[in-house]
């Protein structure tokens, strides 16, 4: 077998570290930037429409993003936020903050993102915007207050006591009893195996239907390992998948499941 040279090795390590994914986040909104000059895609987010086909009445400048847009309105109409001062993390380009603000009526909605070349494309490109402003930060490092705001938004998150609880209820569903694995939790080669939650959790991902495959990120050379050694788990039991469906109907499905 070939040895990994410490240059691989501090290769790798970079490649997944933090300091590499803001690198590569601000290289690629600084192209995206570069390229389009005249700011015509200020969505960079998944798109949503009704089954019914029901649309929205959109201005000229929203239409082209029909589907961007109906996102946003479909999330944000559930919060409520006429009048309220709204936080919306990781606003990217701009867009959907555009909208909200113009067309939702928050008292105050401001969008912020960890990377400062698309905060100065949002200021300038909606800088008319009195109710819209851009701030350039760290979601893990809020520049303000919890009470600064009514409705904080992300397109990626669930309340957070709540993910923690399901979090720790679905670890004891996939746990293995320190005195023995069970037997169908032995991994490839027969070795009783401690595994970790996240690589059950992606165990879980793969076993739903539709799914062909699924893309981790990795903070870490170990994590990224640990993601791929989840290849290796064999399949939750039909007991287990059951026990995992029940924590989204515990937790999540009253909150978010209309919204989908």
């Amino acid at each position: 077998m070939r040895r990994v040279n410490t240059l691989e090795k501090a290769s790798a390590q970079f490649f997944y570290s933090a300091i590499a994914e803001r690198l590569f986040t601000n290289a690629w909104y600084s192209l995206v930037t570069k390229l389009d000059k005249n700011g015509e895609e200020t969505f960079m987010n998944y798109g949503f429409a009704e089954l019914e086909g029901t649309k929205l009445e959109l201005a000229p400048r929203f239409e082209v993003h029909r589907c961007a847009v109906q996102l946003y309105h479909h999330v944000l109409s559930h919060a409520a936020v006429r009048g309220k001062d709204v936080l919306e993390i990781g606003c990217g380009r701009g867009g959907g903050a555009s909208y909200a603000a113009a067309n939702l009526h928050p008292r105050r909605y401001v969008g912020l993102d960890i990377n400062k070349t698309a905060i100065a494309f949002d200021r300038r490109f909606y800088g008319e915007q009195k109710n819209l402003e851009f701030i350039a930060g760290d979601a893990h490092a809020l520049p303000f207050g919890g009470d600064a705001f009514d409705v904080g938004e992300t397109f990626s998150g669930v309340d957070f006591e709540a993910g923690v609880e399901a979090a720790r209820e679905f670890g004891a569903i996939t746990e293995v009893p320190a005195d023995g694995t069970p037997a169908a939790k032995v991994p490839v080669g027969g070795t009783p195996a401690q595994w970790a939650t996240a690589q059950w959790a992606l165990r879980w991902v793969v076993q739903q239907p539709g799914v062909s495959t699924v893309i981790p990120g990795a903070r870490s050379t170990e994590q990224a390992r640990q993601n791929a050694e989840a290849a290796t788990l064999p399949p939750l039991s039909q007991a287990e998948l059951d026990a995992i469906e029940g924590l989204y109907d515990k937790y999540f499905r009253a909150k978010v499941h209309d919204r989908w």
